[in-house]
């Protein structure tokens, strides 16, 4: 009587569970002629969030681009920047050659007037000498920075 009792047991389960999941099946919904208008409106809503999402991804790629141009176009000008102040540091930290020049000058005024003794003229003549040299010297680099 115990098996009996266990068949009856596992029935009684079994049909429950059976009613259960009978009762949780959905019936299908029956179709409304306005129904397919509708799916056909969602299906071109769909579409077209895929074509606004394909523009949006195009958009940001060239936005991406045109960053990154930008981002290269700004170090371009900065490093041009730095090089324009080492130069001018360049420039400044060079004598100037217009001083060197009065002076050159000078000399040859002296060099030039007959009445200087001939000491002085032969001194004007090292010192030209020398400001000759300095000036030589000077100009290469100055010719390289301009």
């Amino acid at each position: 009587m115990t098996k009996l009792r266990l068949f009856g047991v596992l029935g009684v389960v079994f049909g429950l569970m059976l009613a259960g999941v009978s009762g949780q099946v959905r019936p299908p919904i029956p179709r409304v002629p306005g129904a397919s208008a509708s799916l056909d409106d969602l299906l071109q809503e769909v579409r077209g969030f895929r074509a606004d999402l394909n523009q949006s991804a195009g958009a940001s790629m060239r936005m991406q681009l045109l960053l990154a141009r930008l981002q290269l176009q700004e170090h371009r000008i900065t490093a041009v920047a730095d090089q324009l102040e080492e130069v001018k540091r360049m420039l400044v930290a060079l004598p100037d050659q217009t001083e060197t020049r009065f002076q050159m000058n000078d000399m040859e005024e002296v060099i030039r007037d007959v009445t200087n003794p001939p000491e002085k003229r032969k001194g004007a003549e090292a010192v030209l000498m020398e400001l000759k040299a300095r000036l030589r010297l000077f100009s290469p680099p100055q010719r390289r920075i301009r």
